[in-house]
């Protein structure tokens, strides 16, 4: 009987042990399930001054350290890169990416995307041109712009009104050809136009660029936090853009 007793109760021992064990490494294995930072793929268009790109391709600026706040390491990983918008664009449509700024007229990004509530900046698009050349007439009105913006539905419009397009990478590009007077006019939002010119200000050979143009404003722009519906977090990133991003 004794020796029965001795061996249930050996029993019960190795039956807790066991128990306690798997408990342990539950516990373990939570912990380190929390432990594990969202990772988010951020693509920025190049947008001088709020997103720069140096020249090892690492991007800075406003907007980057706005991101970086939002979303904190060890909660989230980010990684962080900037392109032209065509690249962006595309990448956001193969949900290679997770968050972007843009406005809400844009149709590049798809669908299943969320805006936040308000807007992170807002931007001023500008049709620029050779004092030479008057906006309505000429015999041949040719205009430089970046490739796959449609400027809020102003693409459509110069199109109509008789404008050829000559599409760039980017806003440098489009900037240094319109300068150069390989075109009539430019349409490009202000802040990064300006960016670029003073930049080109600096250099010997901006005495023989075209720099006698003309301004007209065209519209004022909202730019949002954009957020790729298809990541399996995408409601709680925008809760937490819009509870943080605009205090």
């Amino acid at each position: 009987m004794k020796k029965q007793i001795m061996l249930l109760s050996l029993a019960l021992t190795s039956l807790v042990c066991a128990y306690a064990h798997s408990n342990i490494r539950s516990e373990s294995s939570n912990t380190e399930l929390l432990s594990t930072p969202i990772k988010l793929n951020v693509g920025l268009i190049v947008f001088p001054p709020l997103i720069q790109q140096a020249a090892n391709d690492k991007c800075f600026g406003e907007a980057i350290d706005t991101i970086a706040d939002i979303f904190p390491y060890p909660e989230y990983a980010l990684n962080i890169y900037c392109s032209t918008p065509s690249r962006i664009y595309r990448d956001f449509s193969q949900n290679k990416i997770d968050i972007t700024f843009n406005i809400k007229s844009s149709t590049s990004l798809g669908n299943n995307i969320y805006y936040s509530t308000i807007p992170y900046s807002e931007v001023e698009l500008i049709l620029y041109s050779r004092s030479s050349t008057n906006y309505h007439q000429g015999d041949k009105k040719t205009i430089s712009a970046i490739r796959g913006y449609g400027y809020n539905g102003t693409r459509n419009q110069l199109e109509l009104e008789g404008y050829v397009f000559y599409d760039h990478s980017n806003t440098r590009a489009a900037t240094t050809f319109f300068l150069r007077g390989a075109s009539t006019s430019l349409i490009s939002y202000k802040e990064p136009f300006e960016y670029y010119v003073n930049k080109l200000k600096k250099r010997r050979s901006f005495r023989d660029l075209s720099v006698a143009f003309t301004e007209l404003s065209i519209s004022k722009v909202k730019t949002y936090f954009v957020v790729n519906g298809k990541h399996k977090h995408a409601k709680k990133l925008l809760d937490k853009i819009n509870n943080q991003a605009f205090r």
